[in-house]
């Protein structure tokens, strides 16, 4: 039987380095963490941004290149 959790904390890694399109993830974090002496224990849960895996991952969409729907000027009142 697991002990209910008494407590919570959060924190953010920093300094986080800016990531590139191809950058390891998992490596960012654990250099991240060594440089800071901060040591992750069982049960601990690392949450990481989607924006943070778009990015290394390459996928995400400039918006000054999106032109948008004739459907989607109109639902802005943008016409």
């Amino acid at each position: 039987m697991t002990t209910p959790t008494s407590g919570f904390s959060a924190f953010a890694l920093q300094p986080f380095p800016e990531l590139q399109i191809g950058d390891d993830l998992p490596d960012a974090i654990t250099d991240v963490l060594a440089r800071t002496g901060t040591a992750l224990r069982d049960g601990d849960i690392v949450v990481v941004a989607s924006k943070a895996v778009s990015v290394v991952e390459k996928r995400y969409v400039h918006l000054a290149t999106v032109t948008p729907s004739p459907e989607a000027v109109e639902a802005r009142g943008l016409a």
